[in-house]
C-alpha cells in the first residue's frame, strides 16, 4: 500500500472539515469556548496573535455576550473576509493540532443524576462513582424516600459534555415507584 496515500480515519476528518466553512457565530463560539486551550496552542504564533490577544481582552459579561464581528473588525482593522480567514483558518488549525496526542486535558469530571419522579426533577451531584451506568439499568435512591417513598429508577439516558477542560457526564433517570 501506498504510504502517502494511507489515510487514517482522522486524517480523513480533518480533510472533510478544512472544506468546511464555519460563520461568524458559529466561529465566535467554538473559539472562545476553547479560549485558554487555543492561547497555549498558539502562543507562538503570530498569525493569529492579535486575534487572541483581542478575545482575551475582551469583556464577557454574565449573559455570556460574545464579540460582535463589527467590534473585532474594528479593534483588528480587518476587512469582513480577512476576518473570517483569520477565523476559519484558527479553528482549522486548532482542529488538526487537537488531533495530537495528549492536546486536550481534562481536568475534572462532573457527575450528577437527574432523577424525574412524577412532575419533579432532582439533580443530585455524585463524587466517587467508579462505574457509569448503561441505559436499562436500574437504580435505588433510598435518599428520596422521605419525599417520594422508595424510589428505584431506570437509566434513560447517559449524556457526556467536554468543555473547557471538564467533562460532565449526566445520567436522566426515570423513576419506577416500588
Amino acid at each position: 500500500m501506498n504510504k502517502d496515500r494511507d489515510y487514517t480515519n482522522i486524517n480523513v476528518a480533518l480533510i472533510y472539515m478544512s472544506r468546511q466553512k464555519l460563520g461568524y457565530r458559529e466561529l465566535i463560539f467554538a473559539i472562545v469556548s476553547e479560549l485558554p486551550l487555543i492561547t497555549r496552542l498558539f502562543e507562538k504564533d503570530s498569525k493569529y496573535d492579535s486575534l487572541i490577544r483581542e478575545l482575551i481582552e475582551y469583556e464577557y459579561n454574565d449573559d455570556n455576550h460574545l464579540p460582535y464581528q463589527k467590534d473585532l473588525l474594528e479593534k483588528l482593522a480587518l476587512s469582513r473576509t480577512a476576518l473570517m480567514e483569520l477565523m476559519n483558518d484558527l479553528y482549522e488549525d486548532f482542529s488538526i493540532k487537537l488531533s495530537d496526542q495528549k492536546a486536550y486535558t481534562i481536568s475534572d469530571t462532573e457527575i450528577y443524576l437527574i432523577v424525574k419522579i412524577r412532575d419533579d426533577l432532582w439533580v443530585v451531584g455524585i463524587d466517587g462513582l467508579t462505574t457509569i451506568p448503561r441505559v436499562g439499568e436500574d437504580f435505588l435512591i433510598p435518599f428520596i424516600k422521605e419525599r417520594y417513598g422508595s424510589v428505584m429508577a431506570t437509566v434513560k439516558e447517559v449524556e457526556h459534555e467536554i468543555y473547557t477542560g471538564k467533562h460532565t457526564i449526566n445520567i436522566m433517570l426515570e423513576s419506577n415507584f416500588l
